[in-house]
């Protein structure tokens, strides 16, 4: 979670620009201002760290996962609110967990030499997305995540003969 203020100042076309976010346990804004001092606060989020869980929602051809051996599902992992809104100031490492007729391919770290493949995965700004590549055999792929302080997630998609 971050606690504390950011202020930016640019020159864009010959004028200066400066924004900010602000934030705090519970909220987060961003506030833009032009000289002279006029700020229009902004409220993007509330209750942004209390409560949160995984979520995962899987993406696949209008057909479905094809069990082909090379149709792929891919996951956005998310950790949310209550209300099942994303926490954009979430970021923390997810262990996953494959089974059932599926290649694990995973995802991608952010500027993080040999992230790709393994069985974890940071979240950043709340989210991230994984890769999961069908096998020859259909049936029901099953895939886990689990981050530590927040509510587990599984998601279970039937992969098509």
């Amino acid at each position: 979670m971050l606690i504390g203020k950011q202020r930016v100042e640019r020159l864009v076309c010959g004028v200066i620009v400066a924004w900010g976010l602000f934030h705090g346990a519970q909220s987060l804004q961003a506030k833009g201002q032009k000289p002279p001092e006029h700020e229009k606060p902004s409220k993007i989020a509330d209750k942004l760290a209390s409560n949160l869980e995984l979520r995962m929602t899987a993406m696949t051809a209008p057909g479905g996962l094809q069990a082909n051996g090379s149709d792929v599902v891919l996951i956005d992992v998310e950790a949310v609110d209550a209300d099942g809104n994303r926490c954009p100031t979430f970021y923390g490492r997810v262990d996953f967990e494959c089974a059932g007729p599926g290649v694990w391919r995973g995802g991608y770290n952010s500027g993080k030499t040999n992230s790709i493949n393994n069985l974890f995965l940071d979240l950043e700004c709340g989210i991230n997305r994984v890769a999961v590549r069908s096998t020859l055999k259909s049936g029901t792929l099953s895939l886990g995540a689990r981050s530590a302080g927040l509510k587990d997630a599984v998601i279970k998609i039937e992969s098509q003969p």
